[in-house]
């Protein structure tokens, strides 16, 4: 009977060009007391785990498809996303502790129940109260809550040991006056009675003495008397399911299933207005502590560590299984396995035939909570205990039998990115040379695995190899060209400051949304983001250009070897014709940002010596004797001038001069900063400042160095004096000149000393400037790519919740300590206010507005520190400083339209230049972190979201190349001649993408062809400038709506006329007067890509693909819109004038290599069309419910895509305008 529940490596250096089977991971590290027992793994049995801070106790816990709501101790639901585990939602619910959570069965509502005898019911869309229900008894805690959503009824079972039931559909007859509802405000006998002096003592208010205000609204419902069971059970009601199918005679009536802490389960039959009648009693002899049900069987977790399994149908106890020691505090099924808690932290799993197949410790305390779910194809399991944590565990099982070629996700990514962190590739420590080497051999293999054909380079007898990988270009309408990729997997040595690192820095951990360990923002995270978008690619056949990947292991280092080492290979590695990096971060902690140039660098060594042997000062000091100290002194000071003026001759001749676009760019970066930064009040401070970090140059003295020095020898004269310093140089700055303009100099300016001693000048590295071209075809594309990434449709999201509460981060708030990263381009604001004040008074009045203002202007500023968000309750159990909190959304998630800041950095990356060089190609900087990244710190750290980000702008608009595989592999339909074509439109052009592969294209046919390159659309949000380049041809962009005429200086003009999707967009009358207007600006082609209602299915229907379907050709029908598009556009064409008009079909159904772009297009499209077309059908009237309605839809749709393949249905309309036709002007227009 069914019962359905609600709720070592190889060193070879070959090239290897196998493809290995899916790596068998072994799983993220937790951040956990590693005392556990010794038979435990420490590691989680499953695909991956991510941990989110909770202010409290973590008591209930609830999955939906995009969030973990969770019940804390003191009142608060919170919840985090499941997409970035950031934050997204917390209120105050209850006066006191939420004890329970159930989600209903359709996912619109939330029941919580607490220790204030409350029952609420929310949305899970607005997180609006929808209903508070209280109770005519004093029921004490109230543990336990369900929804039948056949009955509309509410069942709790609470500390009185009594079941409460309310009926939902009838809450007329229970409503009550809010103010007397709650049993905090009625009278108690004992407790409000009159003192010996005749007086009651008053009651704390809300908001009085921390006691914060329960979030209101809603209707306010009392259980009626009449719908209380006392003494249901002979102890605590802790949990209770709904069960159908446990009646034969009526297998689809809902049985209530409650467990007690008198050890006994109880079945009720349920009818809404009769009391529960027992059906069945099963006695377990210990107290019942959480319960799960999977076909016939029923799963009791008791205290003290006992698992019984029950037959339903007989009702025999089957299996006792007493593996954990702890009490059993949570039990859930995630497809077919039995997971277990108890309350020493520990989750086990057992299969159906009751073998344990896995165990973890996944709290450092008492797990009291779980619940099981599924998002985007994932299974979930999340576990939360008395640590204060949420551990959210994907147990989505891996397929050894999976096809190789299959869409890899990212927490496979994150996976690669736990094992890699692993490896102590510290390049400065001849120590680590060996798990440098390891570090090296396990990426190799990984791009074997993913499809690369791959080589270790050697670069010397001590030095870490360089991992070279290549991806071939397979999309049908590949260019010969090449991108390269640099990167390193060397990092900075984590034990200066372990004992200030809260994780193992060599183990990843996940915490509230952001992964900690050393490398994982620099530069292993960025690494692995490009390696699997390119991946992605070359499984979707949509790679349209070879991809090279140099990640060598000396960076942090020097990059020893690595110029001599790429020039040894550069005939295997090729032609170039860009070059990508990602090894730099955001300059704040908001706006994504794409780096153009940053300043080169000499380091420099300057030692004076003596012939003397060290002296005594009392005895050997005098006038005439030269001290080294002295004589170092005195040329540092020759060094620099006032305001840090550089001395050598001609050092400040070659800086470029002040452009007026980089000066317009320096402004945006203001404008954009500004808003977000109260505390920044100069404007033209802030901008100088950054002209003179960014691209003026500086020198720097780091140090002053005397051997044998110490507090105890103030009499000592050294017979030696070491300075290190190092010179910023700016683009058109050479290093080599200035490094021997620097020798040249010191040597001079010591020489005027007429000193005894000697002068060394040491120049240990060089590294020339970079100034990249912000308007090349390779930063419009990123642009572009940032736009479509971080520019978010808000309209798909289910939850619409209300915004967090921004508070200052005080001392006992807790959080990971962070210090302000020298690495990170924010550096310290109060250092750019006061670094461009001339006078010290000037100073002093910059500092004290500092001090005076309410977030302190450092780089907490820029980083998230000035706005952490914390549940309104700061002052929890948890208010130690070593845990991390949550951290702010940043405002980026509120904006329609996202464009990146262009920046330059003062600091200096010594391959880039050199790349550049070396292969004659211009280079881009996609910075993947954020200002706060830590890196080279302690607590380095990646947002999720920015990793995952930065993977989807790697793909370089794939959705866009999927649409054109779809079509035949080339933007320009092949029936179309494109010998003749000079001037192109593209007629509701976006983001410009589509002009952007067209130019590509011709311009690898016809390289010598001069293009003109046009897009109109009704709205310039999308497009990522008022106009960008793609090979040296610009594009301009027109707001124009294509339903009105187009203006006279645009008829005639262009040879190709482009119009891409508008099915939706216009109604069936508008396509005539769209098409005569687009006839007039035409002098050769038209080609218009769309598609009609039999797009949206799969080669193996469901319902579910039927039902959306229908949905979605009733909608057309009713707005108007035309149900076969692409065949009225073939008449029309005719009508209108057209010659040589032909409809080409296209469809995904010949192309498997397209299943999962197919999948992720039509689920994008479907989101965004199935609630307006439900709501304008009929088949629903709330546009809130539609939405959600539609969510599910589309998530199940995506779930049988998986093994079925969406059938994405194109056509493409060619017509040719006739030679010498006449316009339509406006005076024919019907």
């Amino acid at each position: 009977m069914d019962i359905a529940v609600h709720g070592k490596p190889d060193p070879s250096m070959g090239i290897d060009d196998r493809a290995p089977p899916r790596p068998d991971y072994r799983p993220l590290t937790q951040h956990l007391p590693s005392d556990g027992p010794d038979h435990l793994n420490t590691r989680p049995d499953c695909g991956i785990g991510h941990r989110v801070q909770a202010s409290r106790s973590v008591l209930a816990l609830a999955i939906d498809d995009e969030c973990v709501f969770a019940g804390l101790q003191g009142g608060d639901i919170v919840a985090w996303s499941l997409e970035t585990y950031e934050l997204v939602l917390s209120v105050h619910a209850h006066q006191e502790s939420v004890l329970g959570l159930y989600l209903s069965e359709d996912g619109d509502l939330l029941f919580s129940s607490g220790g204030d005898s409350v029952i609420n019911v929310w949305s899970t869309r607005t997180f609006d109260r929808l209903y508070s229900i209280h109770s005519h008894h004093d029921v004490g805690d109230i543990f336990s809550v369900a929804y039948s959503p056949s009955l509309k009824t509410i069942y709790c079972g609470g500390q009185n040991t009594s079941i409460q039931w309310c009926d939902l559909s009838k809450t007329d007859a229970v409503s009550t006056n809010q103010s007397a509802a709650h049993l905090s405000k009625r009278t108690h006998r004992f407790f409000d009675s009159r003192g010996p002096d005749g007086t009651r003592a008053p009651r704390p208010g809300a908001g009085a003495d921390g006691v914060r205000e329960v979030i209101q609204g809603g209707q306010v419902l009392t259980f009626k008397r009449d719908h209380h069971k006392l003494f249901s059970h002979h102890g605590y009601i802790y949990t209770m399911l709904l069960v159908r199918g446990l009646l034969e005679s009526s297998p689809a009536e809902e049985v209530l299933v409650t467990g007690a802490g008198d050890g006994v389960v109880k079945l009720w039959r349920l009818d809404q207005d009769e009391a529960l009648s027992e059906i069945a009693a099963l006695e377990n002899r210990d107290p019942v502590l959480a319960l799960a049900v999977d076909g016939s069987f029923l799963y009791c977790g008791l205290s003290g560590g006992a698992l019984n399994i029950w037959n339903l149908d007989s009702r025999q106890l089957v299996k006792r299984i007493t593996g954990h020691t702890g009490d059993l505090w949570a039990v859930d099924i995630v497809q077919g396995l039995v997971v277990c808690g108890d309350s020493n932290g520990v989750i086990k799993k057992f299969n159906s035939r009751f073998e344990e197949v896995g165990s973890w410790i996944a709290h450092g305390g008492t797990m009291l909570a779980s619940a099981a779910g599924r998002s985007k194809e994932r299974l979930i399991y999340a576990s939360g205990g008395n640590d204060n944590t949420v551990g959210i565990w994907d147990l989505t099982e891996v397929s050894s039998k999976q096809d190789e070629q299959a869409p890899i996700n990212n927490d496979e990514m994150v996976n690669c990115l736990a094992r890699f962190v692993a490896f102590k590739t510290v390049s400065a420590s001849p120590k680590f040379a060996g798990e440098c080497n390891q570090g090296a051999a396990f990426l190799r293999r990984h791009c074997i695995y993913l499809g690369a054909k791959t080589k270790l380079l050697p670069t010397g007898q001590d030095t870490n190899p360089i991992v070279y990988a290549r991806f071939s270009a397979n999309s049908p309408d590949k260019v010969d060209k090449t991108m390269l990729f640099y990167g390193h997997y060397d990092v900075v040595g984590a034990d200066a400051n372990r004992t200030r690192w809260n994780t193992d820095p060599y183990q990843l951990a996940s915490i509230d949304g952001f992964l900690y360990g050393r490398g994982v923002s620099d530069n292993k995270g960025p690494i692995l983001a490009a390696l699997y978008a390119a991946a992605d690619l070359a499984r979707q056949k949509a790679l349209p250009c070879d991809v090279v990947f140099l990640i060598e292991g000396e960076e942090e280092s020097g990059s020893q070897g690595f110029h001599e080492t790429v020039r040894q290979h550069k005939p295997e590695i090729g032609p170039v014709d860009w070059i990508l990096l990602a090894n730099s971060y955001w300059l704040d902690d908001y706006n994504p940002c794409l780096t153009y140039g940053l300043r080169g660098v000499v380091h420099a060594n300057l030692i004076v010596t003596s012939d003397h042997p060290d002296l005594h000062s009392g005895i050997d000091g005098s006038a005439l004797l030269d001290e080294p100290l002295k004589d170092l002194s005195m040329l540092l000071a020759s060094l620099v001038g006032p305001k840090g003026r550089v001395n050598i001759p001609g050092f400040h001749d070659l800086v470029l001069p002040l452009t007026e676009a980089e000066k317009q760019r320096f402004a945006d970066v203001a404008k954009i900063l500004l808003p977000q930064h109260p505390e920044i009040t100069d404007r033209d401070a802030l901008i100088n400042s950054l002209m003179h970090r960014w691209r003026e140059p500086s020198l720097t003295i780091h140090s002053v160095e005397v051997p044998g020095s110490s507090k105890a020898s103030t009499t000592t004269i050294s017979r030696k004096a070491k300075a290190s310093l190092s010179i910023r140089v700016v683009p058109n700055q050479e290093a080599d000149a200035v490094a021997a303009n620097l020798t040249m100099y010191a040597q001079e300016q010591f020489d005027k000393l007429e000193s005894q001693n000697d002068l060394t000048v040491e120049i240990t590295g060089k590294s020339d400037p970079w100034l990249g071209d912000p308007d090349n075809e390779i930063f419009a594309t990123l642009s572009e790519a940032i736009t479509a990434a971080w520019s978010r449709d808000q309209t798909s999201q289910k939850h619409q919740y209300p915004p967090l509460q921004r508070v200052s981060k005080g001392k006992d708030t807790p959080g990971l300590a962070r210090t302000d990263s020298s690495d990170s381009l924010a550096s310290h604001i109060d250092r750019i206010i006061t670094s461009t004040t001339t006078s010290s008074a000037g100073k002093s009045k910059a500092r004290q507005r500092s001090a005076l203002s309410t977030t302190v202007p450092t780089s907490s500023t820029l980083t998230n520190k000035s706005g952490v968000i914390v549940s309104p309750d700061a002052s929890g159990d948890s208010s130690s400083d070593d845990k991390p909190a949550a951290t702010a959304r940043e405002p980026v998630a509120t904006r329609s339209t996202v464009q990146p800041i262009f920046i330059r950095e003062g600091g200096s990356i010594p391959t880039i230049r050199f790349l550049e060089k070396e292969f004659s190609a211009p280079a881009a900087n996609l910075p993947c972190g954020q200002a706060s990244d830590n890196a080279h710190l302690y607590n380095e750290r990646l947002r999720v979201e920015n990793l995952y980000k930065s993977r989807e702008i790697f793909h370089l608009n794939a959705q866009h190349a999927f649409l054109v595989d779809v079509i035949g592999g080339t933007p320009i339909h092949p029936s179309i001649p494109t010998a003749k074509i000079r001037t192109i439109a593209d007629a509701g052009t976006g983001t410009g993408i589509w002009l952007v592969d067209v130019a590509q294209t011709l311009h690898n046919r016809h390289p010598r062809h001069k293009l003109s390159l046009h897009g109109f659309d009704i709205s310039p949000a999308q497009f990522p400038f008022s106009s960008l380049k793609s090979h040296r041809h610009e594009i301009q962009l027109t707001v124009h709506d294509i339903l009105q005429p187009f203006p006279k200086e645009h008829w005639g003009r262009y040879d190709l006329v482009h119009v891409r999707l508008l099915v939706g967009a216009m109604k069936e009358a508008d396509y005539p007067q769209a098409v005569r207007n687009l006839y007039d600006l035409l002098s050769g082609y038209l080609q218009w890509d769309d598609c009609d209602t039999t797009a949206f299915c799969t080669d193996d229907p469901t319902p579910i693909d039927m039902e959306m379907r229908q949905i979605v050709v009733d909608a057309v029908e009713k707005l108007g819109l035309c149900a076969n598009a692409p065949q009225y556009l073939h008449q029309l064409a005719a009508q209108t004038g057209f010659v040589d008009a032909r409809l080409y079909a296209n469809s995904t159904a010949d192309k498997p290599h397209l299943r999962e772009p197919a999948r992720t297009w039509l689920m994008q499209v479907l989101r965004a069309l199935m609630p307006h077309a439900m709501v304008k059908s009929g088949e629903v009237v709330d546009e809130k419910k539609a939405i959600e309605r539609a969510e599910r839809l589309v998530e199940e749709f995506g779930r049988h895509c998986t093994s079925a393949l969406p059938l994405v249905n194109l056509y493409v309309l060619v017509a040719r305008k006739p030679l010498r036709a006449r316009p339509w002007c406006s005076c024919t227009v019907m």
